[in-house]
């Protein structure tokens, strides 16, 4: 008998009569069917009929219907079922539909469909965050992550965060930044260190310093230049692996930091300039 009925007939049926129709009732309708419904029909049905929705089903729903889910009825949605969302009706889901998804949901989205959360909609991830996938971190675009905050980045495992592509660490602002953590910094590679910006570098704070360590060799002239002297006092311990071109870059607040730990050999091959400025804070030539 449902599956008699035409869309004009459906459309008709008032949204309260829906849900009293038992669990069955989605099942029995066709695809064509599904599509016909009002998103007030769609907003009643029970979290046991959603269960009938195939992935083709949800496919075919429109933006508008995808609007009228209850955040109930997209955490009862399947992964089978998540298969037929579109990056276009992702892009349409509310705040409050958004935080109705679970870790498991997000983590079943493929890197296309989860290009479809817009800034507003990963700004609502919660507990969703545990479930991003390495790859859904590796796709997401500089104004999807301008979508979350310093504290969702916090909530970020170090195995997600070393996911995140130097274009993509550049595109962090440095209040983003300040949920970082020195464990999630020393995860990267030179590559993704060579993506800090300076002005990412001067934001740095002492806890986070240190997350340098393993990469000190491989910084920019800039950024080596963009080091406050409280981080590089915490980088005292590898000021010996600089590279002399790095040295030489040092003003003379920097050198007066952290002239105590270099090395005979960073010593030897300072410029006339910079030995000008490391003399002149306190240095000596090693051995003399």
């Amino acid at each position: 008998q449902i599956g008699g009925l035409t869309v004009s007939q459906l459309i008709l049926l008032d949204p309260t009569v829906l849900s009293e129709l038992g669990a069955t009732f989605v099942d029995a309708l066709n695809t064509t069917q599904v599509k016909g419904l009002t998103p007030a029909q769609i907003a009643v049905i029970t979290v046991s009929q959603v269960a009938g929705l195939s992935s083709v089903d949800v496919s075919v729903l429109s933006t508008r219907q995808i609007g009228g889910l209850t955040p109930s009825q997209v955490t009862a949605l399947t992964t089978t079922q998540m298969d037929g969302l579109s990056t276009a009706q992702i892009k349409v889901l509310t705040v409050t539909q958004v935080g109705g998804l679970t870790a498991t949901q997000i983590a079943a989205l493929t890197t296309v469909q989860f290009g479809g959360f817009t800034a507003k909609e990963l700004s609502a991830f919660g507990v969703q965050l545990s479930g991003v996938t390495t790859s859904q971190i590796q796709s997401l675009s500089s104004l999807q992550l301008n979508g979350l905050t310093a504290d969702q980045i916090a909530q970020l495992s170090t195995t997600q965060i070393s996911a995140l592509g130097s274009a993509q660490i550049a595109a962090l602002t440095t209040r983003q930044e300040g949920g970082l953590s020195s464990r999630d910094i020393a995860a990267w590679n030179a590559g993704q260190i060579a993506g800090l910006t300076a002005a990412q570098i001067r934001a740095l704070t002492v806890d986070q310093a240190p997350g340098l360590s393993g990469q000190i060799a491989t910084l920019g002239i800039a950024q080596v230049q963009a080091l406050s002297v409280d981080d590089l006092s915490m980088l005292s311990r590898v000021i010996p692996n600089m590279l002399p071109s790095q040295v030489n870059a040092m003003n003379k607040v920097q050198m007066g930091a952290v002239y105590a730990f270099f090395s005979q050999t960073q010593v030897s091959a300072m410029s006339t300039a910079e030995m000008k400025i490391y003399t002149s804070v306190g240095g000596t030539l090693k051995g003399a």
